[in-house]
């Protein structure tokens, strides 16, 4: 029994001696690479530069139009709720209204965080194609009644939509 146990004392000793050995070789060689690392002169942006043949590079001018949306034309959507849809309800009318209209969403608070969330919706808003904005506390619009009166209020067409001449209003039900 003692003899199996030199032996198995014999093989781990001999195992730590290959570990001990990997482990001396491999902090040899990182020591290697970062005092050749040391001893090269850093590169600079100049010196990538002067390396470089002396070739004229293209030049490249991209002119958009100064306003790629209409402003005369506005999709609205009015809703206080927040319905899990929303965002995909949006995306999906500025896939199907024609490309030059610009979209306009008012909701409450936790409605325009809701659609905030969406990815897509903040390409939109980053691209100028989608305005979120807040719907003032002063009105309500918790029922088809309630928005119909909504838009009838001259502040809504003179302050927010201005100067909106076409007006395309959706809703979560429209199809």
């Amino acid at each position: 029994m003692a003899y199996g146990w030199e032996r198995v004392g014999a093989s781990v000793a001999k195992a730590y001696q290959r570990h001990i050995a990997l482990f001396v070789a491999v902090a040899i060689a990182v020591f290697t690479l970062i005092k050749i690392h040391n001893s090269l002169p850093p590169i600079t942006v100049g010196t990538v530069y002067k390396s470089l043949p002396d070739v004229p590079l293209p030049s490249v001018a991209v002119t958009y139009p100064t306003k790629p949306f209409n402003e005369t034309k506005v999709a609205l959507l009015i809703e206080n709720r927040t319905v899990p849809m929303l965002a995909p309800l949006i995306i999906h009318f500025m896939g199907v209204v024609p490309a030059d209209w610009r979209f306009r969403f008012m909701g409450s608070p936790e409605s325009v965080k809701s659609v905030q969330k969406s990815k897509a919706i903040q390409h939109q808003v980053d691209a100028g194609k989608l305005d979120l904005t807040y719907i003032p506390r002063n009105m309500t619009t918790g029922g088809q009644e309630q928005i119909s009166t909504f838009l009838t209020n001259l502040w809504l067409y003179e302050t927010v939509l201005q100067p909106a001449e076409w007006l395309l209003v959706f809703q979560t039900d429209s199809e």
